[in-house]
């Protein structure tokens, strides 16, 4: 699960397995809706009871979803069989709980977690790094309010009052004349931000550039990708070589 975002202490949930006595833990948080995810059922004393592979709500047995971050004993791994695919969310565990091994669920702990499979989900998760929600090292110095600046950004003086909500310009990017930056926007090493120009809620990824005058909103610009002047968007993600999307 590389695609999440999630800053739980693990040295608490080893110590919470080793507690248990557990050949297998499972790292889990508490949503609202079940259909997205694999849920745990547990009881009182924090034993793994059944699984549910993405259940309509009102079918859920339970609102944990799996993390995919583990603990386990290298014992566990004894019921991995050699040479074939074998799934440890779907093949392992439900193997482990039939042979009566002892699996238990960590749900401890006010952490963040978020499963960034989505372009909103990643946009979402701008916003959280920025405005401290998850703990992650912002590659920037913090400049009050919600702005981000690397060292070697470069912003023209006229742009810092158009900046609202959060903001990150990294290495070597160059915000123009009166350009804004509004409601969480992150500039990446390498880009440009025209004269004029205006971007609101998206995600300028390395060496991607907005001409001058362009707007855009709810937007993901790829690597390299240029946004003609005077060009608007809402709510897409540009890449080099491909359609919109």
């Amino acid at each position: 699960m590389g695609d999440a975002l999630i800053d739980v202490d693990v040295r608490e949930a080893v110590a919470f397995h080793k507690e248990h006595g557990a050949l297998a833990t499972l790292v889990l948080k508490r949503i609202e809706d079940t259909s997205e995810y694999g849920v745990s059922e547990l009881d009182t004393e924090k034993n793994v009871l059944r699984f549910q592979e993405k259940p309509k709500p009102e079918e859920a047995t339970s609102n944990l979803a799996n993390t995919g971050i583990y603990v386990l004993e290298p014992e566990a791994l004894d019921y991995i069989p050699d040479e074939t695919f074998f799934d440890v969310a779907r093949d392992v565990f439900p193997r482990l709980l039939e042979s009566g091994e002892k699996v238990v669920g960590y749900d401890e702990g006010d952490f963040y977690w978020s499963d960034i499979g989505t372009l909103d989900s990643y946009r979402a998760a701008q916003h959280d790094a920025l405005s401290n929600r998850v703990a992650v090292e912002v590659p920037a110095e913090w400049c009050g309010g919600g702005l981000w600046i690397a060292e070697s950004a470069r912003i023209h003086p006229s742009a810092y009052g158009l900046m609202e909500g959060y903001a990150f310009v990294g290495n070597e990017a160059m915000i123009g004349r009166g350009a804004s930056l509004s409601e969480t926007a992150a500039i990446c090493d390498d880009c440009q931000v025209s004269d004029g120009a205006t971007v609101r809620r998206s995600v300028l990824l390395p060496g991607s550039s907005v001409g001058s005058g362009a707007y855009l909103e709810d937007c993901i610009v790829g690597p390299g990708y240029k946004v003609r002047p005077s060009e608007w968007i809402r709510g897409g993600a540009l890449v080099r070589g491909a359609a919109r999307f």
